[in-house]
């Protein structure tokens, strides 16, 4: 974990309902893994708290990082971030949590809904440097809300919308299922607890190993507050922290009743 000051480089309005905050940070950051996130924090603006943010994509470019990070203004500090100028500083620490595990046995395939595509394109990227071929799938309510074509490495890319708009009509399971048909796979998610919980079981009934990357409000990103707890199965300690223990999880070693307020 590092902390650092970061300089803004671009803050561009991209396709659909979307923000890129793009930042240069300090060497040390570019040791970060697909599916960790950095805490974001602008400087002298009355915001008390940084917001966790997934990263987009990363490099190291000479002695500094470039990273990039997919948000949508929906409260006061995503506000705060779009009003972000190039050559401003922005406060960060990280990179942070659990990442994705790239060694799962099986065809990769990624599967994001909305804003969690994020996650997958840094992802998408490592696994085209290891010699893999991974499948995207990409869904959201409507095109507005898509984002993720044309930011993947090589490889097919399934786009899925419930109203029809853009892509197949349907949710993302339609094509993970034909995936998971086509023989064994290493499902990476990442988007709304409701999807995550659907693909987590399917992927377990065709008895394809699956991560998934949970989203949670969160306000140290340290496991230190104890904010952002999750019920695990485990008897012995039956609760983790998703920006320490996570925010990449096993799908079945999560409790997906709680998650989606089934009691």
């Amino acid at each position: 974990m590092n902390a650092g000051i970061g300089r803004v480089v671009e803050n561009r309005v991209a396709p659909g309902d979307y923000h890129v905050l793009a930042v240069m940070l300090p060497r040390a950051f570019a040791a970060a893994e697909p599916g960790q996130f950095v805490m974001l924090l602008p400087p002298a603006r009355g915001f008390l708290l940084p917001r966790p943010f997934s990263i987009l994509c990363f490099e190291a470019r000479g002695g500094e990082t470039w990273m990039e990070f997919l948000y949508t203004r929906v409260g006061v500090g995503t506000h705060m971030l779009a009003d972000l100028q190039p050559g401003e500083d922005v406060q960060a620490v990280g990179p942070l949590g659990r990442g994705y595990d790239r060694t799962l046995p099986g065809r990769p395939v990624l599967v994001g809904g909305g804003r969690g595509v994020a996650p997958l394109v840094a992802l998408s990227h490592a696994l085209a440097r290891e010699g893999k071929t991974p499948v995207h799938i990409v869904g959201a309510r409507t095109k507005d809300l898509i984002y993720g074509p044309g930011r993947f490495a090589d490889g097919p890319v399934h786009v899925l919308t419930e109203d029809g708009t853009a892509g197949e009509r349907g949710l993302v399971t339609l094509a993970l299922e034909r995936e998971l048909a086509r023989g064994p796979a290493a499902v990476y998610a990442c988007g709304p607890h409701a999807m995550l919980a659907r693909v987590a079981e399917m992927s377990a009934r065709a008895g394809a190993a699956c991560e998934v990357s949970i989203e949670s409000q969160m306000a140290c990103g340290t496991g230190i507050c104890r904010g952002c707890a999750v019920d695990v199965r485990d008897e012995v300690k039956p609760y983790r922290m998703v920006c320490s223990d996570g925010p990449v999880f096993d799908a079945t070693f999560l409790c997906w009743d709680t998650l989606l307020g089934v009691h």
